[in-house]
């Protein structure tokens, strides 16, 4: 999921990732996680959803984009958008998150959503 900001200002609803609560899902835990490739790092927000009424898990991975320049804190991403508003470069802020299904190798999934990441990807905007 690409999420681009309506404004310059980077006002995410990571909500808008999660899964629907009326349909018994659970938020049972969030990390910080960093995947580094060929010398390039990059930083996600994990957070794992449990539905317990059909004993599925889920997990949803996301991180913030102004530019080249990628993050994993609000904070960071705040006044990344403010050097971006005052050089006047035009590049927007965007949250770009993935979610899976099920049971996973979290180590092994990260550098495949970095590179998808590294290499700009450009999914359907919601």
């Amino acid at each position: 999921t690409l999420i681009e900001s309506l404004s310059n200002r980077g006002k995410f609803q990571e909500a808008q990732l999660a899964p629907p609560k009326q349909e018994g899902w659970i938020e049972i835990g969030s990390e910080r996680l960093a995947s580094c490739v060929q010398s390039k790092c990059m930083s996600v927000v994990h957070v794992r959803w449990l539905n317990e009424r059909r004993a599925q898990t889920r997990h949803v991975f996301y991180t913030y984009t102004v530019g080249e320049y990628r993050t994993d804190s609000k904070l960071a991403l705040r006044l990344a958008t403010g050097w971006q508003r005052l050089s006047r470069t035009g590049a927007r802020p965007r949250l770009i998150g993935f979610t899976v299904d099920g049971d996973l190798r979290t180590r092994e999934l990260l550098p495949v959503l970095q590179a998808i990441v590294e290499r700009g990807w450009t999914g359907t905007a919601n």
